[in-house]
C-alpha cells in the first residue's frame, strides 16, 4: 500500500509544465503528482524530470494531496478520519536530498508564514507587461506575488521581468504582507526579493497599476497552467 514517507517506483502517465502525475500501485488507485518545487534543492533552478508517459520514476511520498496535487490540513484530516476515497493521491518529491532520506519543511499553507520570514521558492510566472511583476512558488500549495517595485534593487521599476527571471529560477524571497481576505475581496500573499528590505519595513500600499498588473498576473498564471 502507498503510504506517505515510502519510497515508490511509479509509473508516469501525463506530464505538463508544472506538474506530472504517475500510478503508484498497478490498478491505479494511489495516484502521486510531482510538482517542479520538489525537483530541485532549495537555491538550484528547477526543471521537470525528462521523462515520458509510461517511464518509470523514483519518488518519495510526502503527504496526501487532493486530486489536483494541493496538499492542505484537511486533506490530511480526512484522510486520518478513515475515510477511504476511491483513489489516494500524495504529494511527491524526487529532490536528491529527498530520496536520500532527508527532511525538508514544507510550506503548505500561508498560515506557517510570518512577515519578515526568509523563503526559498522558485518562479512559475513572469509578467510580460511593462511594470509588472512575477509569481514566486514556495510549493505545490503557495505562492506569492512580487511587484516590480520589490523584484531587485538594481532593477528599475517597469524594467521587463524577461530580462531578469525565467520560469524555475531559485529565488530566496522575504515575506511582505500575508493574504487577506475581506468583505469578498482577497489579496496574495506578497513577497519581496530586494536585499534592501527588512523584515521591520512594510509594504507600501499598492497603486492603481499595482493591483491591476497583481490582477492581470494572477489570471495570467493560472491561464498559464491549465
Amino acid at each position: 500500500d502507498a503510504k506517505v514517507g515510502a519510497h515508490a517506483k511509479s509509473v508516469v502517465t501525463s506530464v505538463g509544465k508544472e506538474s506530472l502525475r504517475v500510478r503508484l500501485d498497478k490498478k491505479g488507485f494511489a495516484i502521486g503528482h510531482l510538482h517542479f518545487t520538489e525537483v530541485a534543492e532549495p537555491g538550484q533552478d528547477a526543471a521537470m524530470p525528462k521523462v515520458a508517459v509510461g517511464e518509470t520514476l523514483h519518488v518519495v511520498l510526502l503527504s496526501k494531496c487532493d486530486e489536483n496535487g494541493k496538499t492542505s490540513a484537511s486533506v490530511n484530516n480526512q484522510a486520518e478520519s478513515g475515510k477511504k476515497p476511491d483513489r489516494a493521491h500524495f504529494a511527491l518529491s524526487v529532490r536528491p536530498s529527498t530520496l536520500a532520506g532527508g527532511t525538508t519543511r514544507r510550506i503548505v499553507s500561508a498560515a506557517q508564514l510570518k512577515v519578515g520570514q526568509q523563503v526559498d521558492g522558485w518562479v512559475k510566472f513572469v509578467g510580460t507587461k511593462a511594470g509588472s511583476g512575477l509569481w514566486v512558488a514556495l510549493s505545490e500549495s503557495v505562492s506569492g506575488y512580487v511587484s516590480s517595485h520589490y523584484v531587485r534593487d538594481d532593477a528599475p521599476h517597469g524594467a521587463a521581468m524577461q530580462d531578469h527571471f525565467k520560469y524555475g529560477q531559485a529565488v530566496h524571497a522575504r515575506v511582505l504582507e500575508l493574504p487577506t481576505e475581506k468583505d469578498g475581496v482577497s489579496t496574495p500573499l506578497k513577497l519581496t526579493l530586494r536585499d534592501s528590505i527588512t523584515s521591520k519595513r512594510k509594504a507600501p500600499e499598492p497603486t492603481g497599476k499595482d493591483s491591476e498588473h497583481c490582477k492581470e498576473s494572477a489570471a495570467s498564471a493560472a491561464a498559464a497552467q491549465r
